[in-house]
């Protein structure tokens, strides 16, 4: 249950054009509805469909424009971990987390691909993000929210773990250092 608040304490509600609502209430708020669940309701406030993106599952495919304005393919990075990273530039956790990703993906690039997929951006802003925070890994850009309505995306960042075939590891909803320590144990 800790695991769940802390988690959601460092995510970003998918509602983000509610301007009259800051990023700490709607913290708060998450936190004081996860700490006052019924234990039996616990996976209800995961922040994505624990149905839908099941452990061993195989990640549901999608391609979609990357920066250079290229198709990209979730199955055209079959034979490495992959990362997908549903972020948007609108959501300061998401922007916090780019720095440890960096270090992540240098680590591991050899073993790891990170697949950051924009959701809520203009265009233009989606490629001066990029450009400006130096994500040297693969980016593409959802323009009309199609893949995070498919995946149920509910929270952001989530962190989508996929295995070299492609099937569901681990789900990370916000930004926390576990997901860190997760890809230090599974990739060293």
């Amino acid at each position: 249950m800790a695991i769940t608040a802390g988690l959601m304490l460092a995510a970003c509600s998918s509602q983000k054009d509610n301007k009259e609502t800051t990023a700490d209430t709607q913290n708060e708020n998450k936190q004081e509805a996860v700490e006052n669940a019924p234990e039996e309701n616990a996976d209800a406030d995961l922040g994505y469909n624990p149905e839908l993106l099941k452990t061993g599952a195989p990640a549901p495919m999608f391609t979609l424009k990357d920066n250079n304005g290229k198709d990209l393919s979730l199955s055209d990075l079959k034979g490495k971990h992959v990362v997908i990273d549903f972020w948007g530039t609108w959501c300061p956790w998401c922007v916090k987390g780019i720095p440890e990703m960096k270090t992540s993906y240098e680590k591991y690039s050899d073993k790891l691909e990170i697949l950051s997929v924009d959701c809520g951006d203009k265009e233009g802003d989606w490629k001066d993000a990029v450009k400006e925070l130096e994500m040297t890994w693969k980016n593409v850009f959802d323009a009309k929210n199609e893949v995070a309505e498919q995946y149920e995306i509910q929270g952001f960042p989530t962190k989508i773990v996929l295995d070299p075939e492609g099937n569901i590891l681990k789900v990370f909803v916000g930004e926390s250092e576990e997901f860190y320590q997760y890809l230090d144990n599974i990739l060293k």
